[in-house]
């Protein structure tokens, strides 16, 4: 028998230890690059986390999640987070105690500091910490951050110069667009798909920057009397005639997810190309990512009985790499 995660992990097992093998033989500038690659899985993982914590009063459930989580991102004291309680100020608490000494805190202080809009608020930061961690939509939160980790790595790729911000640039931007995409794919049937959250909370989700910024956002969210896009088919019709990413891809719903991954593929390709720089081992993660998927899809098609249809239409959502 074959079982999937038992297959997969010596695979992902051997990517991290490749990836760890470049951060601990780097200094300087690509220390500090590669360090910002593992945000995206640490900033994925303490979410999930919160998630867990607040679906469940079961610790067992906790304990799940953890041995779940991203080894890429992983922290020393993530499992101390078993430990909080199911409670109106669980964010408080784990930031007081835990989030403050990773290297992500300030993304999460990005995210709440515009709440803390009156002088009494901002003297007590843990109270307007807890009163707007109660009200927050998990999933939104997980978006914003990974919106802030997006923008601050596109700004210090920008620093670095040369050939990385060269081809940082057409990733990041490429990743923004994407992002773009699909938090507004992704809306409908939520209630950021309300006419009146487009405009405001929906935009906030997107990255401010990328080929879409800002008139395709514009379009997204609407404008003036103009509502903004709510339905795939409104999407659609609505690139249909412009010259901007995707505009092909919007066009087949059914295949959307699989035409935006093999988008994704063909333009982290290309990171290897040039010289010099170290948009390659970004590059080099993104695709490892996409790799690992394929190979959980391949065990978890053939682990299973299936008819040879099933299969065929299974195997048609690998995504293939460093395809002509």
């Amino acid at each position: 028998n074959i079982y999937p995660k038992k297959q997969s992990a010596p695979c992902h097992k051997k990517f991290l230890e490749e990836f760890e093998y470049l951060r601990m033989n780097a200094t300087g500038v690509m220390q500090t690059f590669l360090d910002m690659i593992t945000y995206e899985p640490m900033i994925n993982n303490f979410c999930k986390l919160i998630i867990a914590i607040q679906k469940t009063d079961e610790p067992e459930e906790v304990v799940k999640a953890i041995r779940e989580s991203d080894p890429l991102g992983a922290y020393p004291h993530l499992n101390s987070i078993v430990a909080f309680d199911k409670q109106d100020d669980l964010l408080t608490d784990l930031f007081d105690s835990l989030l403050i000494d990773t290297p992500v805190s300030k993304y999460f202080w990005q995210y709440f500091l515009p709440e803390l809009s009156s002088e009494d608020e901002k003297k007590d930061d843990a109270g307007a910490l807890r009163k707007f961690t109660t009200e927050v939509e998990l999933d939104v939160m997980m978006n914003m951050l990974q919106k802030y980790l997006l923008e601050d790595f596109y700004h210090y790729s920008r620093e670095i110069g040369g050939e990385t911000w060269e081809v940082m640039k057409e990733l990041l931007e490429f990743e923004a667009d994407r992002r773009t995409v699909n938090v507004t794919v992704n809306s409908f049937g939520t209630p950021l798909n309300e006419p009146d959250r487009h405009d405001y909370e929906r935009k906030m989700l997107y990255p401010n920057f990328g080929t879409l910024y800002p008139d395709g956002q514009t379009i997204l969210s609407g404008y003036g009397p103009k509502p903004g896009v709510s339905d795939f088919q409104t999407l659609g019709t609505e690139f249909k005639s412009k010259s901007v990413r995707f505009a092909t891809i919007l066009q087949d719903e059914e295949n959307f997810v699989y035409g935006m991954r093999q988008e994704a593929a063909k333009m982290y390709a290309k990171g290897f190309e040039g010289q010099s720089h170290y948009g390659c081992f970004y590059a080099f993660y993104k695709l490892k990512m996409i790799e690992l998927r394929n190979l959980k899809l391949i065990f978890d098609t053939i682990s299973q009985p299936r008819t040879a249809e099933e299969r065929r239409a299974l195997f048609k959502s690998v995504t293939p790499l460093f395809e002509d």
